[in-house]
């Protein structure tokens, strides 16, 4: 299956009693998390493709990545996250 490649936002995140956590605020429930920060990223790249094939498979239209800059808040970075989402 051909594949198409985004990069969408993601909100990157550690609180000091939780693991890093990533939010992707196109795709509204889909989070995941890592022990690490070099583990969340890795995880970063699958949950957003997973999330998008289930979107594509139920007929729902994948969302547009939106503009990284404007995500910016004060306890949590935002990163661009390059997502290979089957056509």
């Amino acid at each position: 299956m051909a594949q198409e490649a985004r990069r969408y936002p993601a909100l990157i995140g550690k609180d000091d009693d939780s693991d890093w956590n990533v939010e992707f605020p196109e795709f509204p429930g889909c989070v995941t998390a890592g022990g690490t920060l070099e583990e969340a990223a890795a995880f970063a790249r699958e949950a957003p493709a997973l999330h998008a094939h289930g979107m594509r498979a139920d007929g729902e239209a994948v969302p547009a990545p939106s503009d990284a800059a404007a995500l910016m808040s004060s306890r949590r970075a935002a990163a661009l996250v390059l997502v290979e989402l089957p056509r």
